[in-house]
């Protein structure tokens, strides 16, 4: 019984000590500022060397909200983030008994050191700041600080597009300090979970497969800068693609081909291979993207179109040399005709299931990415 009443009493002055009203508070951040030099970064104790001129390690890590206008034309892309760095300084500690951790106004905040971080692949930045800033800073007991934000980013995303449309995309967010070296400052990723992506992150032309972490410290003439880099895998939804363009395409190259069965003195076969021609070179043109027309290498649908076009001057060679053949005098090349066209006929075949072949191969290895 008495344990139990000395639980209670404890449980209640640890509640009344470390709540606090918003006055205390700010009068503890006042206390804290007011000798405080923002425009020094943070120097960390060596207990062993008995020095403080370690570098300041900035622990990062980050939220994906959305992911949105992956553009392939001008190789761009719009995430919206909330990023978080957390690091120690000491200037800032307080007695655990005033608060768990005090929340920092914006006028007091702007007096706080923050590391220069910059986003080297960035083409446009936005916080948001619709009713208020969407940011603040935190500082706990011990010295801790941690900064949050939401922000929009446009980043570029370097594309290669051989595969296209069986491509899988690598977009990075490198993020570095601008002026602090690795002597001042270092930059290293949350241990556990450094990037969170809403479970609700859908994209309507690719999947994200994969997200990989790592260093990217870069050296130039002025020094060693600090770098971190995430890596979001991109696979491009095929299907649209396989039921749009290339199942059409494959249906109107093997009706091509079921023409040349028709009787080569018919009209109607004239008019279905010509249709069937129209058909499929219209479907490429219809549904190649813009992308394809300016890049100035070869991808794996500019191959399927290429060998779609074989097909289609097989097929109409194989109907002009039979017309020819059908024309000499009846019955002395009725022979070289039928050859002619079993040959055709086998040579199409063989063609268009090279051409299945080698795009099927393309869609297996962007599986096996």
């Amino acid at each position: 019984m008495w344990i139990l009443i000395r639980v209670i009493l404890f449980s209640f002055v640890i509640t009344t000590t470390v709540s606090s009203t918003p006055s205390e508070e700010r009068t503890v951040l006042e206390g804290l500022l007011r000798s405080y030099d923002g425009s020094v970064r943070p120097f960390q104790q060596d207990l062993v060397y008995r020095t403080s001129n370690l570098s300041t390690i900035i622990s990062v890590n980050m939220y994906v909200r959305s992911i949105s206008s992956i553009d392939d034309v001008k190789m761009v892309y719009e995430a919206q983030l909330t990023y978080r760095m957390q690091w120690l300084d000491e200037r800032l500690k307080f007695s655990r008994d005033k608060a768990n951790y005090l929340t920092l106004p914006g006028t007091l905040s702007q007096k706080v050191w923050k590391p220069d971080l910059f986003f080297s692949n960035e083409m446009e930045y936005r916080l948001h700041d619709g009713l208020s800033k969407n940011e603040y800073y935190r500082v706990y007991p011990n010295g801790e600080v941690l900064f949050s934000a939401r922000i929009t980013l446009k980043l570029l995303c370097p594309m290669a597009l051989q595969k296209y449309p069986f491509d899988t995309q690598v977009c990075p967010i490198r993020m570095a300090s601008y002026g602090y070296t690795t002597d001042d400052i270092i930059f290293a990723w949350k241990r556990d979970d450094p990037v969170q992506v809403n479970s609700n992150l859908s994209l309507p032309e690719y999947k994200l497969t994969t997200i990989g972490t790592e260093r990217c410290d870069s050296t130039t003439t002025t020094g060693r800068y600090s770098c971190l880099r995430v890596d979001f895998h991109f696979q491009r939804n095929t299907f649209p693609w396989l039921r749009d363009v290339y199942l059409p395409m494959a249906i109107s190259i093997l009706i091509v081909w079921l023409s040349s069965w028709m009787d080569v003195e018919q009209m109607g076969r004239v008019w279905v291979l010509g249709s069937a021609i129209f058909y499929c070179k219209w479907i490429a043109f219809n549904h190649t993207a813009t992308t394809l027309r300016l890049i100035s290498y070869s991808t794996s649908f500019h191959w399927w179109s290429w060998g779609c076009d074989v097909l289609i001057g097989w097929a109409i060679l194989e109907f002009v040399v039979v017309q020819r053949l059908s024309s000499v005098e009846r019955g002395k090349c009725r022979s070289c005709q039928n050859f002619m066209e079993i040959v055709m006929r086998i040579g199409f075949l063989v063609g268009f299931a090279m051409v299945i072949s080698c795009c099927y191969v393309k869609y297996l290895d962007q599986n096996v990415e």
